[in-house]
């Protein structure tokens, strides 16, 4: 995953983690449901190719020291999946300031990945007749 893609998720939250008061862990679960779900389309982008965001779901967001786990589901709407949703394990380092992974734990949709290889197995297939045929 790039941080370009989805640093516009933690602009603020690394300040959080440097807040030494009892209500840390809150205020950090708050910030990031609210990113989240005010940049739900940004988020989806970095998933999948196309379609669109309609929601997220947060099942559950976890603060250990300066690191974030956040697990959530994304509901979306394409050209071909109606009813599509993507769940997603991801992690933020605050040390580095960047998001550091993320798991697609389960969709119903093509995911960018998926995409990128199908792209590259066309081409590769047309290159190559087009090879054959001299």
């Amino acid at each position: 995953m790039k941080p370009a893609k989805y640093s516009f998720l933690f602009a603020s939250i690394f300040s959080l983690l440097l807040i030494g008061c009892q209500s840390r862990e809150s205020k950090i679960k708050n910030a990031i449901s609210e990113s989240l779900r005010s940049h739900q389309q940004e988020l989806f982008n970095v998933f999948h190719p196309i379609g669109t965001a309609e929601s997220v779901k947060i099942h559950s967001i976890q603060v250990y020291g300066n690191t974030v786990d956040v697990v959530l589901t994304i509901y979306w709407q394409g050209p071909i999946t109606t009813d599509g949703y993507t769940k997603v394990a991801m992690r933020y380092d605050g040390d580095v300031q960047r998001w550091t992974g993320y798991q697609i734990i389960a969709t119903n949709g093509i995911t960018n990945a998926q995409a990128n290889e199908a792209a590259f197995d066309i081409s590769y297939e047309i290159g190559r007749d087009l090879f054959d045929d001299r």
